[in-house]
């Protein structure tokens, strides 16, 4: 993990800072009894939560295994990878209007359909996300699609 910019170490009376279990930097004020990941002097500088993943997002795992992305600003949480999500959208496949499917579109080539493999407890078990539904499937060739509603933290 890498060190936050000198100007940020510097903290106010009766803060302390410390790291998380996965190694991230929080604030601590003593006379609150309260915890941040924002800096108490810098209020626009936060820690990403998850390595390749922009601030608010952070990829958390599910009891099946499934990654899920959770965003603390808004309080939600999704199947949707954001980094990924941004892509697809920057490419035209999805976004306003598009459904499942469309018209004519081969049903084997989906590139909005993206394999993800599970963690523990079900390591290495394939799933698919479905960026234009937002549902997830198992791969039972089932058919059964997860809920792809947004969820409140």
């Amino acid at each position: 993990m890498s060190s936050p910019p000198t100007s940020l170490t510097a903290l106010p009376p009766n803060f302390t800072s410390a790291l998380d279990r996965r190694g991230r930097i929080y604030y601590i004020n003593h006379t609150t009894r309260t915890t941040s990941y924002t800096h108490p002097l810098h209020p626009h500088h936060h820690e990403p939560y998850t390595p390749d993943l922009p601030y608010p997002f952070e990829r958390l795992t599910s009891i099946k295994g499934r990654a899920y992305y959770a965003d603390h600003a808004a309080r939600t949480t999704s199947w949707l990878n954001p980094v990924k999500l941004a892509e697809l959208k920057e490419r035209g496949l999805i976004g306003e209007g598009m459904g499942e499917e469309a018209a004519g579109e081969d049903e084997r080539a989906r590139p909005w359909v993206v394999e993800e493999k599970a963690g523990a407890p079900r390591e290495g078990e394939v799933y698919y996300v479905d960026y234009r539904t937002g549902k997830i499937e198992p791969d039972e060739g089932c058919g059964d699609w997860a809920t792809g509603r947004e969820a409140k933290l």
